[in-house]
């Protein structure tokens, strides 16, 4: 039940190397009735598990909320002139890379229940993958950490995992307030992205994900980060993560401007059409 098998989809017509290809588990079915089991008991107290800034399905923040808030951020760092800075922060490897002790004790400290922990353990107990490759299985190797591709929680136990850097990171930034509330820390899944208002604020935050990093395996990329500076913030110094013209979170693509930014993403969906 805890076997996956990985089958390698190209991601264009002539692949040339191994990053050329996306990796799809497909995980045994009766293995997916316990994950939706638990994960449905789950999903009923995520309000309790997640960061209140934390999107999730049917919960009280959406995808459209955290766009609008950033949106609203960066529209009000310009019309104050007021130095800020919002970071966006990528993880590496994201999903793959979760230490399955800190998930455990993370669930509990949220209230979880020993004996509901205790399934997802052996659940995770054991776990092992084998590689597709032309049609021929390669020997089984363990999955030492992770939340599972293919399975119906990953998502939410991603999220959990998540949730104690927001939580941490939140009370020592001060955020922008905003007319629905002070904005400093957002996150979807593996997108999350924090609102600084001055160097001595990124310096804290870096620190913080490192420490982070330590504990949970999730080590943040920080070539793959970005920091899009608006009204005055001082750029030519250097806050550990490269400065962007461009920042594209969940799917939209924003600019220090909030007029250049309606004006790119408009033009896409108009090409589109």
């Amino acid at each position: 039940m805890t076997k996956g098998i990985i089958t390698l989809v190209p991601k264009k017509a002539r692949p040339a190397s191994a990053k050329d290809y996306r990796p799809i588990t497909l995980l045994d079915v009766d293995y997916k009735i316990l994950a939706r089991l638990w994960t449905a008991r789950l999903a009923a107290v995520q309000d309790r598990l997640l960061h209140h800034n934390q999107v999730r399905p049917g919960g009280r923040r959406t995808m459209a909320g955290a766009l609008c808030d950033l949106r609203d951020v960066i529209s009000a760092f310009g019309a104050l002139r007021k130095p800020g800075c919002v970071l966006s922060i990528d993880f590496s490897g994201a999903f793959d890379a979760v230490d399955h002790d800190f998930l455990f004790k993370v669930l509990e400290r949220r209230g979880v229940p020993r004996q509901f922990v205790d399934v997802l353990r052996s659940a995770y107990a054991g776990a092992v993958s084998q590689l597709r490759v032309n049609g021929v299985l390669t020997a089984a190797f363990p999955v030492d950490r992770s939340v599972r591709q293919g399975c119906p929680g990953s998502m939410l136990l991603f999220a959990t995992v998540l949730a104690p850097l927001l939580i941490l990171l939140e009370p020592q930034l001060r955020g922008l307030t905003l007319t629905n509330g002070s904005i400093r820390v957002s996150a979807y899944a593996d997108d999350a992205f924090m609102v600084l208002r001055d160097h001595d604020e990124a310096a804290l935050a870096m620190q913080v994900l490192q420490k982070f990093a330590e504990v949970s395996g999730l080590q943040v990329n920080h070539g793959k980060c970005g920091a899009l500076a608006t009204g005055g913030w001082n750029t030519d110094r250097p806050i550990g993560v490269p400065y962007v013209t461009r920042m594209r979170v969940l799917g939209v693509t924003f600019q220090a401007a909030i007029k250049d930014t309606t004006r790119e993403n408009w033009k896409s969906v108009l090409q589109a059409v």
